[in-house]
C-alpha cells in the first residue's frame, strides 16, 4: 500500500478518503463485489469509475471509486464481484506519479469509509498473472474479503 486511508476530522478539511495500492499500467481492476455502474468520467483531470453496492449490512448504498481507470464499462452497467472495471491507467494521471497506484475510495451514503475495513480482518492483495487463480487467504477469507470455499 502506498498510502493508507486518513479520515478528515470533518468532511471539508483535508484527508486522503480512500487508500493508493501500488500497482503497474494496465492492470486490471475487479469489482470487489455486485453492483451497479454509477459514474465513468474525469474527475480533476482523473478517469474515474464509480460502482454502487447495497452495503454490507442490507442497509444503504455503499459507493466504492477507482482512479485512475480506463474503463470498461459504461454507467448503468450490472456487473459481478471479479468483472473488470477497466485498466489502471498511467502513473502520470495518479498522485502516485512515482510508481503509480489505484486510489480505491468507498463511501456509505456521505460518509468516507476506509475502503480496507470492507475486506475484513487480516488482507493479502494479490496482483493476478495470466493464467493464474487467486491464492487462498488466511483466516478463511479469499482476496475479495469473501469466505473462503470449505472454510465454514
Amino acid at each position: 500500500m502506498a498510502r493508507p486511508f486518513d479520515a478528515p476530522a470533518q468532511k471539508w478539511l483535508p484527508g486522503h478518503r480512500g487508500v493508493d495500492l501500488v500497482a503497474a499500467e494496465g492492470t486490471s481492476v475487479l469489482a470487489p463485489a455486485d453492483g451497479r455502474v454509477a459514474f465513468v468520467g474525469r474527475v480533476a483531470g482523473r478517469a474515474v469509475v464509480s460502482v454502487d453496492h447495497v452495503a454490507p449490512d442490507g442497509v444503504g448504498i455503499l459507493r466504492t471509486t477507482y482512479e485512475p481507470v480506463v474503463a470498461a464499462v459504461a454507467v448503468g452497467a450490472t456487473i459481478r464481484r471479479g468483472e473488470v472495471l477497466g485498466d489502471l491507467g498511467p502513473a502520470a494521471s495518479s498522485h502516485c506519479a512515482a510508481t503509480g497506484c489505484l486510489h480505491w475510495g468507498a463511501r456509505r451514503d456521505e460518509t468516507y469509509v476506509d475502503p480496507m475495513s470492507l475486506l475484513g480482518g487480516r488482507v493479502r492483495l494479490w496482483t493476478p498473472r495470466e493464467g493464474s487463480v487467486p491464492p487462498r487467504a488466511t483466516h478463511g477469507r479469499d482476496v475479495s474479503g469473501q469466505r473462503a470455499p470449505g472454510t465454514g
